[in-house]
């Protein structure tokens, strides 16, 4: 995986800005985490492989995976912490991505991955 779809911000995303992957669905939750790799999205299409179906033009962000977690951090677990009472990936799950989360927030979510052996 070398390119992440992302619907707003843009003009935010700059290279060595740390993410993580969350999943969506019922057994969705934090994936990986990593960084991207390049100042500015880009429009196009990404590496066919890494999707289950075509995904359309659009934009994307590259960036590199740095650590597949053994299993997906739950996202019943980010919803049970009051850290995250007001992240909008708690709060509007369904929404575009990226997704913001505070200092705080991201601060408490490394620690919980960082934990995962």
């Amino acid at each position: 995986m070398d390119s992440w779809r992302v619907s707003q911000l843009w003009g935010e995303l700059a290279a060595g800005d740390p993410f993580v992957l969350w999943l969506s669905g019922p057994r969705g939750g934090v994936v990986a985490r990593g960084s991207l790799t390049d100042p500015a999205c880009w429009e196009g299409i990404p590496n066919p492989a890494c999707w289950a179906e075509p995904p359309a033009h659009a934009h994307f962000v590259p960036l590199t995976v740095e650590r597949w977690l053994p299993t997906p951090l739950p996202a019943h677990t980010a919803r049970a912490e009051p850290t995250f009472t007001t992240a909008t990936i708690v709060t509007m799950p369904g929404g575009r991505n990226p997704h913001r989360l505070s200092a705080m927030q991201w601060d408490r979510l490394t620690s919980i991955i960082d934990a995962i052996g």
